[in-house]
């Protein structure tokens, strides 16, 4: 690559940071916040959000019907219950209305009542993913907006490598870490060596968090796995519909997969439409697995064990924990929090860089000076 040609390399990196900078910013340090953002929600509210944990929590039949029947008495209907994994965790309560409870396992009592995504981690993960943008067209816009930001990134990644290996011959020695530099000098090659030793992870990252908004960058997945991504088509209609069988139809999607752990019930908002039970099985790393039932008989509709579904769909459900970094520990989740900053690092760095290369952002200052 001669000089001329890496200038023109050089400027399309520079491009692609002043398209998508602000973008990378707002992601990087609202993504940072992710990484931990439940941990640091309990602990600034934790009679909001944690429970003393005893021997044992409620009956999910005892605590669902007591639920059903508060619900009620606000002419309303549950609409979720989410199961946490700890026992010092509350549980959550969506309500058809717009509200959501925080419950405590072992007595039923709710210790909070809010408007559903108005708590932290809600804030912070609307804005990560719509930038808080209401549901509609607006947040379809922006759903499209942030993942051109993270496609830039992707490319500004790749060409910032294209650059690292000009000249070839010297390409693996810039990689050395070197003491004792300058300031410009130091921050050039700490930029450089932090986006070419992260770059794959941050790929990665970018590419999964484009997967929640355009799921057809499976295909990616499928090509590589040579399988393909598939989920059963869910029964829209249930016989009887409803819940006065609930007890029984809990207990049929546990025989239907014994030894999963139940996470999540999404309750029937219509009355002939199915229930569904959201599982967790020990080949998981995220609830994937389905049971859909009747509430109105307890018969057992469809199972879907995603433990035993194609190469590719269990790839592809690994996206989400691979894109928080809770998929092997703490230890991990901090290299995330890391890789999450990294962005904003690359653009201020970057920036400040190009600022102090720049001529002719040196002759207006001096020509400020002397007037």
């Amino acid at each position: 690559m001669g000089k001329a040609l890496r200038n023109k390399v050089l400027k399309v990196h520079l491009y692609l940071a002043f398209i998508g900078g602000a973008f990378l910013l707002m992601l990087s340090v609202s993504g940072a916040l992710l990484v931990f953002g439940k941990e640091i929600q309990h602990t600034i509210w934790p009679d909001y959000w944690q429970v003393e944990a005893q021997n044992s929590p409620l009956s999910v039949n005892t605590l669902v019907r007591s639920l059903q029947q508060q619900a009620e008495a606000e002419n309303s209907e549950l609409k979720q219950l989410k199961i946490a994994e700890k026992n010092s965790i509350v549980w959550t309560a969506n309500l058809a209305n717009g509200t959501q409870w925080n419950i405590d396992p072992f007595t039923g009592r709710i210790v909070h009542r809010f408007t559903t995504g108005q708590d932290f981690y809600s804030y912070i993960l609307f804005f990560h993913r719509w930038l808080l943008m209401d549901a509609g067209p607006y947040r379809d816009w922006t759903r499209h907006i942030i993942s051109i930001a993270a496609l830039l990134f992707i490319l500004q990644i790749i060409v910032g490598v294209c650059l690292w290996l000009q000249p070839r011959k010297r390409a693996i020695k810039r990689l050395k870490y070197k003491t004792g530099l300058p300031f410009r000098p130091w921050l050039n090659q700490l930029h450089l060596i932090s986006g070419v030793y992260a770059g794959i992870f941050l790929i990665l990252i970018a590419y999964t968090g484009i997967g929640f908004n355009w799921p057809e960058v499976n295909k990616l997945v499928e090509w590589l796995s040579f399988s393909k991504v598939s989920y059963p088509p869910p029964p829209k209609t249930a016989p009887i519909g409803g819940t006065n069988q609930f007890g029984l139809a809990l207990k049929n999607g546990q025989q239907a997969l014994p030894e999963a752990e139940l996470r999540r019930i999404y309750f029937p908002q219509d009355k002939n439409k199915p229930m569904v039970l959201r599982y967790k099985t020990s080949g998981e790393f995220h609830p994937f697995s389905y049971v859909w039932v009747d509430g109105g008989s307890g018969n057992v509709l469809l199972t879907h064990n995603a433990s035993k579904a194609s190469r590719a769909t269990r790839v592809w459900n690994f996206k989400y924990k691979f894109h928080i970094g809770d998929f092997a520990g703490t230890p991990v989740r901090f290299i995330w929090l890391v890789l999450s900053l990294l962005p904003c690092f690359f653009v201020l760095s970057g920036f400040y860089l190009w600022w102090k290369r720049n001529p002719t952002h040196k002759k207006r200052s001096n020509v400020s000076l002397i007037r």
